[in-house]
């Protein structure tokens, strides 16, 4: 294995990291330094070997000052997947017509230690597109921006992992963190701070397989229609030992799930709001419509919204076993709001959740 170092301020092997990729053999490790400013510019750099490119012990920045994305991650070969590491790097300044403004990959990626930062996609994954095989740990994604389509800190029809990691303050118009129509699995991070117009942390649609663990999904907004914390559009959503806390949307201010399946177990949600109108406002921790919901073990507490302050169930079949619902506000049901559908609560504690209409029922429990 060789070493090569990219120094921009013409103290390495090489000024550009695509002259160094050009120059190494598989398995080999590039270093970039970024010269005397510690912020190397260049765009569109392609990655067709199996490398390992990091910083020197400055902590170097990439940045593309727009001029396009800054990695694709491709050897054109669809038939093998290149192991490819990032590591100790910031990513910023990319800019795609399509999709990946930071990262485009197509292949088997680790990305490690870095922050994808202030990276701009027309359509989908502002900050990362993935197709292939993707990996997140101990990471920063951040202020990256999906502008008409989905996915503003990252777009996903591979297979993701998010480990450890922190991703932040991305807009889209669906799915403000993270847009899932593959298979991805967060643990152990947080996606906060997002605003968008449906799925303001994360949007997960048809054909997306979604696990969620000992993870945190708060302060996210969707202002259009719904799931403030999480879209769950005809996916498979399952949430375990997380909390999803203080997110707002027109429907289902922690989750809505429409004509998906939700499975939530040993998790909280909390402080979650449906602010809609009208007909709206269904559901502030969790508004269930045309699909599946099964809630185990979990806490859902001081949340607001019209119909259903803690849960609405519309159309739905709904299993809600050894939870608390408590303290939560709706003016149609305070605890759960039900219509049409199947609801099965089995061992539940119900506790001082308030109803403002004088059409609700069981104190604010529940409105079947």
């Amino acid at each position: 294995m060789t070493t090569w170092i990219v120094d921009d301020s013409n103290n390495g092997d090489f000024l550009t990291i695509a002259e160094a990729i050009a120059a190494a053999d598989e398995g080999d490790k590039i270093i970039v330094t970024g010269g005397e400013d510690n912020i190397h510019n260049e765009a569109d750099i392609v990655v067709n070997k199996e490398l390992t490119i990091k910083s020197d012990s400055d902590g170097a920045t990439i940045d593309a000052l727009g001029a396009g994305r800054v990695f694709v991650i491709d050897d054109g070969d669809e038939t093998t997947q290149l192991k490819v590491k990032l590591k100790d790097l910031t990513i910023t300044g990319g800019n795609a017509a399509d999709v990946g403004g930071g990262i485009l990959n197509l292949e088997k990626l680790t990305l490690k230690d870095s922050t994808i930062k202030g990276n701009a996609a027309q359509l989908r994954g502002g900050g990362i597109f993935n197709v292939g095989e993707l990996t997140v740990k101990d990471s920063t994604i951040n202020e990256n921006l999906a502008v008409e389509a989905s996915g503003g800190g990252i777009s996903n029809i591979g297979k993701l992992t998010v480990k450890d990691s922190i991703i932040d303050n991305n807009f889209a118009f669906a799915g403000g963190g993270i847009a899932n129509a593959g298979e991805a699995k967060i643990k152990d991070s947080t996606i906060s701070n997002h605003f968008s117009g449906i799925g303001g942390g994360i949007l997960n649609v048809t054909g997306g397989e979604l696990e969620i663990e000992e993870s945190t999904i708060s302060n996210n907004s969707a202002v259009v229609f719904g799931g403030g914390g999480i879209y769950n559009a005809g996916g498979e959503l399952e949430v375990e030992e997380s909390t999803i806390s203080d997110n707002t949307g027109v429907d289902g201010g922690g989750i809505l799930n429409e004509a998906g399946s939700v499975e939530i177990e040993d998790s909280d949600i909390t402080g979650n709001t449906a602010n809609g109108t009208g007909n709206l406002g269904n559901g502030g921790g969790i508004f269930t419509f045309n699909g599946t919901l099964e809630v185990d073990d979990s806490d859902i507490s001081g949340n607001s919204g019209v119909f259903g302050g803690g849960i609405a169930s519309q159309s739905s079949q709904t299993t809600i076993t050894d939870s608390d619902i408590e303290d939560n506000n709706g003016v149609f049901g305070g605890g759960i709001s039900a219509l049409a559908g199947n609801l099965l609560l089995d061992d539940n504690d119900f506790e001082d959740n308030t109803a403002t209409s004088d059409n609700s029922k069981n104190d604010g429990k529940a409105e079947l």
